[in-house]
């Protein structure tokens, strides 16, 4: 919302976006630029002059362990993350790399709240090979390196 410029009419963005736009979109809805920034600024999908940001995923990472719920045993490992968006499919998509190895696929447009895991499932293997290969770009890309032994 924002009634000074869009009225007071609800609007939702179905648009994946992330935290690291938000700096990028302040900056452009307060009329300056930031150079270099991982995040597109948000304002074309606000202001109703797009509905898609011109990126196929988003990237998202924990790159060391931690306990989860403040329980030692129950650790969870770092992990690196990919998001689609609606320009590489319809269905949203998020793949999930472990340091252990691990992954997972999920159909977030159907199984929003991640519970059945697609990795092995046989009809999905050319998407798993899509989101596979935009995780490998983005780690390689940007030397992301998990913290420990296992890259």
């Amino acid at each position: 919302r924002w009634p000074a410029v869009l009225g007071n009419t609800r609007r939702v963005i179905k648009e994946p976006v992330s935290n690291v736009d938000l700096a990028a979109t302040f900056c452009a809805l307060g009329g300056c630029q930031i150079p270099a920034t991982d995040g597109l600024s948000l304002a074309p999908l606000i202001r109703g002059q797009k509905s898609q940001l011109g990126r196929s995923f988003l990237w998202s990472e924990m790159l060391h362990g931690g306990p989860s719920y403040g329980q030692a045993v129950d650790a969870r490992p770092a992990w690196m993350q990919v998001h689609s968006t609606r320009r590489y499919s319809k269905r949203l998509w998020s793949y999930t790399r472990y340091q252990t190895g691990a992954e997972e696929l999920y159909d977030v447009s159907n199984d929003p709240h991640r519970l059945d895991n697609l990795v092995k499932v046989g009809a999905h293997a050319g998407v798993l090979a899509d989101m596979r290969g935009f995780w490998r770009s983005v780690r390689d890309g940007h030397d992301v390196r998990w913290r420990g032994n296992l890259r």
